[in-house]
């Protein structure tokens, strides 16, 4: 039953509340258990100067929470927020807050000067912002999971920035803000989208090691010194437009080819969006630039495949780009042209024995090879292998003229072109 001295008008009362306070925790926790059950609407309460210790480790509130004046330095180590927590500006100076392995279940928001803001180890199931023009000395969010998200915008960050091994669940919105020391993402793993917008960056900032299952854009920031991203892995392709980010910065990334998910027709995907051939031109110019060659082949593809159904429309183009992938990866594959070739001897191979008056399969595998390769001793073998098929000349089956002409011209023909994606796929590889 809710007690009319704890809670009048939606509001908390300062002074049971600061009488239990003193009582510890314990009687603290069975307060909340026994009187903010069942209540109409949830309660407020406003945490100021008339609380001594300014220490809520382990407490637990059923109440929206406010932050108030005149409140240095509190800890909440441990603490249950079931309901929402402002702090609240202050003309009061700065304040550290310490929250290490704390739970939110309901929204977060500061909005003060704040010297050092530590969200340790926290569990926060609803979001978490940082509201414009708000400015701190240092934050620290390491370990936490984050299951609605970060919002960061216009926040002034004179020291670090420490964000190492977070799980960010909700989407990650980080703008036009400014750090002055370290900026440090290691090994954190983001599900949905992220956007980093106009930041200035005074020292390191590392995103080495992440997970980005969502996209991710990074446009319009400027990086003092150096930026890492190695060895983090994109499941769609990361944009850097406006950005001076060093070609080393994403060396050593692996970015996925993300699909539209709506199937055309057996391999005929579009990528997921008009931007992704553009995104990754520049990752490959990046490559270029560091001289990674097997970057650049690998986006090099990426963005041929990109640009389907987007750039090229033309149904002649959209072919081409098609047949280049299938028959050898966009010069990538040495094994594809390689099995290709030998199909085309073969194939052709049956053919010449189906114009010939002489049934010898050696012969016919031979002028079949011979007319495949332009170059060699057995091309200049060619003329006295066709003499031995062809006794009296192929004028003397006048019914084989058609499909004999068709088949030493396809013979050379597709010869030629998979010689030369081979020799493509030997350069390609060895850089030859």
């Amino acid at each position: 039953m809710i007690s009319e001295s704890s809670i009048e008008e939606g509001i908390v009362s300062l002074e049971v509340a600061v009488t239990k306070h003193l009582e510890g925790k314990d009687a603290w926790n069975e307060w909340m258990g026994e009187d903010f059950i069942d209540t109409a609407e949830v309660p407020m309460l406003t945490i100021d100067g008339n609380f001594r210790g300014h220490c809520f480790d382990g407490f637990i509130f059923k109440c929206n929470v406010t932050i108030g004046d005149r409140v240095q330095h509190p800890t909440f180590v441990g603490a249950v927020f079931h309901e929402s927590l402002t702090a609240a500006p202050t003309t009061f100076g700065t304040t550290s807050f310490d929250f290490q392995k704390a739970t939110f279940f309901g929204e977060v928001s500061f909005c003060r000067k704040i010297g050092t803001l530590n969200l340790a180890n926290t569990m926060c199931h609803s979001s978490l912002n940082f509201m414009l023009n708000n400015t701190m000395n240092t934050l620290i969010l390491k370990k936490s999971t984050l299951h609605k998200g970060l919002t960061i915008d216009s926040l002034k960050i004179s020291n670090d920035l420490e964000a190492s091994e977070i799980d960010c669940i909700g989407s990650f919105s980080f703008n036009k803000s400014t750090v002055g020391g370290n900026c440090n993402f290691t090994k954190s793993t983001f599900s949905q989208p992220v956007f980093v917008y106009a930041n200035t960056f005074d020292e390191m900032v590392s995103f080495g090691n992440c997970t980005f299952h969502g996209t991710a854009q990074f446009l319009s920031c400027s990086y003092a010194q150096t930026v890492h991203f190695e060895n983090s892995r994109f499941d769609k392709v990361p944009e850097f437009f406006q950005s001076n980010i060093s070609p080393e910065s994403v060396a050593g990334i692996v970015v996925k080819y993300s699909r539209n998910p709506k199937r055309y027709k057996w391999i005929f995907y579009r990528a997921s969006r008009f931007e992704d051939a553009q995104a990754y031109r520049q990752l490959k110019q990046m490559a270029v630039t560091r001289q990674d060659h097997a970057a650049e082949q690998r986006y090099f593809a990426q963005e041929m495949r990109a640009k389907r159904w987007h750039e090229e429309t033309h149904i002649a183009n959209l072919s081409i780009n098609y047949l280049y992938e299938m028959v050898s990866n966009y010069g990538q594959s040495i094994l594809r042209p390689f099995i290709l070739l030998w199909a085309v001897v073969f194939l052709h191979t049956n053919l010449y024995l189906q114009t010939s008056p002489i049934n010898n399969w050696t012969l016919a595998f031979y002028y079949s090879l011979s007319n495949s390769l332009p170059f060699g001793s057995l091309t200049r073998r060619s003329q006295s292998l066709y003499e031995q098929l062809y006794p009296k000349g192929i004028e003397a089956c006048p019914e084989q003229l058609t499909l004999f002409y068709t088949t030493i011209g396809f013979n050379g023909f597709f010869g030629f072109v998979f010689l030369f994606l081979i020799g493509l796929g030997l350069r390609n590889q060895f850089r030859l």
